[in-house]
Formats: structure tokens, C-alpha cells, sequence
């Protein structure tokens, strides 16, 4: 799609770790912390809940690969797809990121138990097991959903997940419960500091996970 970061191949070539014949592992801008990746779709759709059926099983196998490539390398990850609710980029991906980090100079360290209790999900949200059939019927009912996994997945939609940036961001989850200052609201607003330190975790990501 003309004008989709995601869908240009030349910039994908940068950063990218590992690929299938339908997706891609890509280290990304702003990371949560060194481990952080996206599993991203080749083909354009809005959110995995649109793409074709028979491709999920390639999806589930490299979710897997990647789950355990970030497990092992640096600690389990907690998994994160706002299927087009206030999606940074409007191309399906999915966020692993490492549900523990140690603390250097750069940066300071935590310890995520329970993601769930922790990132304070208000309780008039919509939360129900995640499937890939309730993924297309909130997406079709409500036009997207969010997708978050710890140790359980689950699929959150209906009034106020429209503005999960509010709820459900797990960037506003570090800056909140963990008071990191060294991570940006978004990507697009990172400072020179910022981008200074993102790239030491991209530095050790890409060091770090190899497939």
C-alpha cells in the first residue's frame, strides 16, 4: 500500500531479522526494551484479523519461534496487537515484548509480574479469550479490537477501547507503572536522548536474537 512504512521493502530491509514467505521479524523505533520486536505481515491488511485464513498457520509457527527466541535470549514477552485501534502504523503487527530488563546505565530496570492486574484495564472493557473467530467478529462489530497475551490471551473491544492510548498502551504502561523516562509516548516523538538510548537497545536486540 503507496505510503505504508510497512509495506516498503527497501526500508524493511533495515532492521529485519528473520522472514517467511508471509511475514517478517523486524526490530522497531522507541522499544520498550531490548528484545522488543514485531512480527509484521508482507502482504497489506489493517490487522491480522483481516488476512486470509490460510495463512494463520505460518503466523501461529512463527509466533512460536519468536515467543521462545525472546524467552530464551532475554525473558518471557508479553504480546500486544492493537488490530487497527490507534495502531502507530495501519498495517497488521505484532509487539513481543520481554516482561523483564536489567538495569544499566542507560536505562532502568523492572520486573513485570501479572500483565493484566499491573496495566490496570478498566473493567468495563469488553475482554473475553482470544480466538481467531471473535477477532473477526469484533472487528467486523466494532471495526478493531486489541489483542494482548501474558500468560493468557485475551481480545478487548467495545467503549473505551477506542482509545486504547488511555488503557491499554503499553507504552503509557512503562511511563506510568515504572516511571522510565527514557521512553517517548510514541515513536514519532522521540528526542535526540531518545534516540540515542533507543539505539543501544536495537544494538543489542539485533545481537541478541538470532533465527
Amino acid at each position: 500500500m503507496e505510503g505504508c512504512v510497512f509495506c516498503d521493502k527497501n526500508l524493511n530491509k533495515i532492521d529485519n531479522l528473520h522472514e517467511t514467505e508471509n511475514f517478517f521479524v523486524k526490530v522497531g523505533l522507541g522499544l520498550a526494551a531490548p528484545g522488543h520486536v514485531m512480527v509484521i505481515s508482507k502482504q497489506h491488511y489493517p490487522c491480522f484479523a483481516d488476512m486470509a485464513a490460510g495463512l494463520r498457520q505460518e503466523y501461529e509457527d512463527l509466533k512460536k519461534l519468536v515467543y521462545g527466541k525472546a524467552k530464551e535470549n532475554f525473558s518471557e514477552p508479553f504480546l500486544v496487537e492493537y488490530g487497527i485501534l490507534e495502531q502507530s502504523v495501519p498495517h497488521a503487527h505484532l509487539h513481543f515484548i520481554p516482561k523483564e530488563r536489567k538495569e544499566t546505565e542507560f536505562y532502568p530496570g523492572y520486573k513485570i509480574g501479572d500483565l493484566f492486574e499491573e496495566i490496570g484495564i478498566p473493567s468495563e472493557l469488553m475482554r473475553e479469550e482470544a480466538t481467531w473467530e471473535r477477532a473477526e467478529y469484533l472487528r467486523k462489530e466494532y471495526g478493531g479490537y486489541v489483542f494482548l497475551k501474558d500468560k493468557q490471551a485475551y481480545l478487548f473491544a467495545g467503549m473505551p477501547v477506542t482509545f486504547p492510548s488511555k488503557n491499554l498502551s503499553y507504552r503509557r504502561f512503562f511511563n506510568y507503572i515504572y516511571k522510565i523516562t527514557d521512553i517517548p509516548l510514541t515513536w514519532k516523538s522521540m528526542t535526540d536522548q531518545d534516540k540515542k538510548i533507543d539505539a543501544i537497545k536495537k544494538d543489542i536486540t539485533k545481537k541478541m536474537l538470532v533465527f
